[in-house]
């Protein structure tokens, strides 16, 4: 057999910024992933950040690694992602503007809550911006701060963990970030008092508790009636084996089950419930057809078809193939997201999610798994969580449920919500 040998050529480069400037640091990890060495010219006006940034791309290593995106969809969102850096998200942050940067983290926090990388499938030049320019603040975060946008605090998390962050010589230090934080309750606001001085109707006993009016009382659940659920485990949250992408462990629907609770009867026609897992509507599904995604270059991808007892098959865009291996896709039993509302995935229409469970690194995935016997289209649940589900699940509403999503330390794994199972008529 012949030997390759492969080149790795090292360009030069020098640059009109300060050293001390903040997002020099940047400059050197990326031109460090680039393999460029630069020096920092500091007399004469600053090139803008961008500007630095459109030469190091250049670099014949930065192309090969797909740093500034693997391909023109790619390109276009990283260079995007740098315009909204520059222009938005820096000049509040430089300037110390500490309510205006709070809120586009938290808009930031919400666009990335289904996102592992913060751009494409893998660490790109805007993932190594984001993160300098965060990390000061991060670093300053308590837990309860990390929790409240816990999508950021995990993306970083990853990030700075990346190998190719930590072998670069001008790597920023670790910052130590709990993945237990309990999950602070909110409290529900207390009851109106009732208005002085209103007579009472008639056939009312004086002092009972009365309505307001035009509502009624919800009804009571019946007798041994679960409510409904969903399944999937926010990540970093739990313990034991896992494999990684969004959610945290995996359920298994295998082992013994305690006795099997009737699936509840709630829909979307029924009145919502509280703020709770019963707003995502998660049904059980089975693969019967599992493809990668026809673009060539996007390789993190499947592409799904589900059978969720619905007249047709629903087509879903999953990024597990870079940790479940394609045959193990075909016909596995899944929990499905449903109620997401329709979107394109590299071109493709994705019209529900398959839930999965991953380690706190996010270095394995596991597919969390209905059991045996559970049919295709049976809605999950989880008892004592009654209410009908939203039409379209909004992200708020999402990554708030997401926070008590985790998995158990039973043998295999199982999802609960705040400690009770995700149940189906077959079992957990």
């Amino acid at each position: 057999p012949s030997l390759v040998f492969a080149l790795v050529i090292r360009f030069k480069m020098q640059v009109q910024l300060d050293p001390k400037d903040p997002l020099s640091v940047a400059v050197r990890v990326c031109a460090s992933l680039a393999h460029v060495d630069v020096t920092f010219a500091e007399s004469g006006e600053a090139q803008p950040l961008k500007a630095i940034l459109a030469k190091l791309g250049e670099a014949q290593a930065a192309q090969q690694t797909g740093l500034f995106g693997a391909n023109d969809a790619e390109k276009k969102e990283v260079e995007a992602l740098l315009d909204s850096h520059h222009k938005e998200l820096y000049p509040p942050i430089a300037a110390k503007d500490t309510k205006k940067a709070a809120q586009l983290l938290h808009k930031l926090n919400k666009n990335i809550l289904l996102q592992v990388f913060i751009a494409g499938n893998h660490l790109t030049v805007a993932d190594v911006v984001y993160y300098v320019t965060l990390h000061p603040i991060v670093s300053a975060w308590n837990d309860r701060e990390r929790n409240i946008d816990q999508n950021i605090t995990r993306w970083f998390d990853h990030v700075q963990h990346q190998p190719e962050i930590r072998q670069s010589k001008d790597a920023l230090p670790l910052v130590a970030i709990n993945v237990d934080v309990p999950v602070e309750e909110k409290k529900k606001p207390a009851a109106p008092a009732p208005a002085e001085g209103k007579p009472e109707k008639a056939g009312e006993a004086k002092g009972a508790k009365q309505e307001p009016k035009g509502k009624q009382a919800p009804e009571a659940p019946k007798k041994d009636e679960a409510g409904p659920s969903s399944g999937e485990a926010s990540e970093g949250k739990g313990k034991g084996k896992g494999k990684g992408q969004q959610p945290d462990q995996p359920a298994k629907g295998k082992g013994k089950p305690a006795a099997a609770a009737a699936a509840p009867k709630a829909d979307e026609g029924e009145p919502l419930g509280a703020l709770d897992v019963s707003r995502l509507e998660i049904r059980v599904g089975r693969i019967i057809k599992c493809d990668r995604h026809p673009d060539p270059e996007v390789k993190a991808l499947y592409v799904e078809e589900i059978d969720v007892g619905e007249e047709k098959p629903r087509q879903v865009v999953s990024g597990l193939a870079n940790f479940i291996p394609l045959e193990e896709m075909q016909g596995h039993r899944v929990a499905l997201l449903c109620n997401l509302k329709p979107s394109k995935l590299r071109g493709v229409m994705s019209h529900a999610m398959v839930l999965a469970a991953s380690n706190a690194d996010h270095t394995q995935v596991e597919l969390v798994q209905p059991p045996e016997g559970a049919a295709p289209g049976e809605r999950i649940f989880v008892q004592g969580y009654a209410g009908g589900f939203e039409k379209v699940i909004k992200k708020e509403t999402l990554e708030e449920v997401l926070k008590d999503l985790r998995s158990d330390e039973q043998t295999p794994p199982q999802a609960t919500y705040k400690g009770v199972a995700l149940m189906t008529s077959k079992g957990p």
